[in-house]
């Protein structure tokens, strides 16, 4: 019955969570994932240790010590249907269920302990006149354990149990900037210069002229401009650290040569001038 299930970002900061060690947060977030959509889960240390620690030197015994600081913080009960024990997660609000799947779990206790952070207990009769609770539901104080989440808040729900957008709300990716062309002003900053220096890469200014000739050219249009030249310079777009090309090893070839017979004729020169000195002096 493994679900996805989502963490809030006020998740993080609940007083309640921060008292408790981080492997027994990463126990609370994993036992989320086993959950049935009313919140429960058998009170099963070895069930849990094997969906939340299967490749961890973790024992049952040390699951039972995580378990009890949720407990302890309220973050977690605990209830008995036919002898059987079952754990519920105290503040199930932060997960929205769009499309709840029959469970074999038994319905949790209406009234749970009601969490530190959640503020007054207001019952579900007196925020919603004329309506009858169900039960297994928890009230609305009971719903926000983590910085007393409101409904609105939930809105960003994504995944499977994330909630719909409605007809009036815009698309995810309309959220997203915009591509656009190459900015008239786009030019070197100082961090660009600094990210330079870094990674080694010199001569920005030939890099930006490839650049914007290219850009313009193909007419590229990106979100961010600064992450395109970095990427261009990586890439080598003007084509400084190219290697030589044959044309340009001709060349060097040829001064190479004429490097070479300059110092042959000097030599000859410097041997005729010393012969001359040689016969010179055997003549006197």
């Amino acid at each position: 019955m493994s679900r996805i299930r989502t963490v809030k970002p006020e998740f993080w900061t609940s007083e309640q969570v921060m008292e408790c060690s981080p492997l027994a947060r990463l126990a609370f977030i994993g036992l989320w994932n086993f959950c049935d959509d009313h919140g429960v889960h058998p009170a099963s240390c070895k069930t849990l240790k094997a969906e939340v620690f299967p490749g961890d030197d973790i024992t049952a015994a040390d699951v039972r010590s995580l378990v009890n600081e949720l407990l302890k913080q309220q973050l977690l009960a605990e209830f008995s249907t036919e002898e059987r024990p079952w754990w519920f997660v105290t503040g199930w609000h932060h997960q929205l269920i769009n499309r709840p799947s029959r469970s074999r779990y038994p319905l949790p206790p209406r009234h749970a302990p009601l969490p530190k952070a959640a503020g007054p207990e207001v019952d579900q009769d007196d925020e919603h006149p004329g309506t009858t609770p169900i039960h297994g539901t928890l009230t609305e104080s009971l719903r926000s354990p983590y910085g007393a989440l409101t409904e609105r808040s939930l809105q960003e729900g994504k995944g499977k149990e994330g909630i719909r957008r409605g007809k009036d709300s815009a698309p995810a990716r309309d959220a997203r900037s915009p591509k656009t062309p190459l900015p008239s002003d786009f030019s070197i900053t100082s961090e660009l210069r600094a990210w330079a220096n870094e990674h080694g890469y010199g001569d920005l200014e030939a890099h930006l002229d490839r650049f914007r000739d290219k850009a313009q050219a193909k007419g590229y249009q990106y979100v961010d401009w600064i992450a395109a030249f970095r990427n261009a310079v990586r890439d080598d777009w003007a084509g400084l650290r190219k290697p030589a090309t044959s044309q340009t090893a001709a060349a060097t070839t040829s001064q190479l040569s004429k490097i070479g017979e300059q110092q042959r004729s000097n030599l000859e020169a410097w041997i005729r001038q010393d012969a001359a000195e040689v016969i010179a002096r055997e003549l006197h």
